[in-house]
């Protein structure tokens, strides 16, 4: 399998090839495809002590948590010698990717962009849901984020995903995603209050989702909670074995 030239994809908007999701290092032609090691295999090496810093998460959302949060302040999609395209899913790709989770391996299966891949993946793996308070490490899908088509109208599925950093007691998430403007940033939803933007505090409850150039079509609608479509679980899916050219990847629930 041989990977190209990285292509930028900016808000997630065009249809690619698994070539432009994933290259291979700077002095390779190739992209080394990793096993993941079981959660409890003693040889297992993290770069740090994994330590539980929220009751009840398991090791693999501490790691995702953690990776999220040092993937704003780097600003980088690179992961060993594996560079991710630098949008919504790429950065996903990436922080998975840091917790030993390679959903990457599994995008030869689907087609269409990043994020229609990833959400091919959640389905068949049955981890969508859609209730009001996710976990962190949880992967976020949304519709109608931009007019991908660019016929004007309101018909565009699963064009942003971002991930579950945290929840607060008030319901309001914190989720990470790639912005078309700013980069990898955090921002807020809180299903709970779909309608509030902002908490009489100032505080931001639902984040702005919608492209502010195209928001005439439906201008009430443009939250992140308006456009939410599902959260999936995909911390959960646990890649038995992996391989490149032409080898079978394998992935279950535990």
């Amino acid at each position: 399998m041989i990977f190209g030239t990285l292509l930028v994809l900016a808000a997630c908007q065009t249809v690619v090839s698994l070539d432009a999701i994933l290259v291979a290092g700077p002095d390779e032609d190739t992209a080394t495809v990793d096993t993941i090691i079981p959660e409890d295999d003693p040889d297992t090496d993290p770069a740090t002590p994994v330590a539980p810093e929220v009751e009840g998460l398991s090791e693999r959302q501490i790691l995702l948590v953690r990776a999220a949060r040092e993937i704003v302040e780097t600003q980088s999609t690179v992961v060993g010698e594996t560079t991710y395209s630098y949008d919504c899913s790429g950065t996903i790709l990436t922080v998975y990717a840091h917790a030993g989770i390679y959903l990457v391996d599994l995008f030869g299966k689907y087609s269409g962009n990043g994020v229609a891949r990833l959400y091919g993946i959640a389905t068949d793996y049955k981890v969508l849901h859609t209730r009001n308070l996710p976990e962190p490490g949880d992967v976020i899908f949304w519709d109608n984020t931009y007019d991908r088509n660019q016929d004007g109208d309101w018909n565009d599925p699963l064009t942003h995903a971002g991930l579950v950093i945290s929840v607060s007691d008030d319901g309001t998430v914190e989720f990470l995603h790639h912005n078309y403007r700013r980069g990898i940033v955090t921002a807020s939803m809180n299903l709970l209050k779909p309608e509030i933007d902002r908490n009489d505090e100032g505080s931001e409850l639902n984040s702005p989702m919608r492209m502010a150039s195209q928001r005439a079509s439906n201008p009430d609608l443009w939250l992140s909670s308006h456009l939410f479509r599902e959260f999936a679980c995909m911390h959960l899916i646990h890649i038995e074995a992996a391989g490149i050219d032409g080898k079978e990847v394998v992935a279950s629930l535990p």
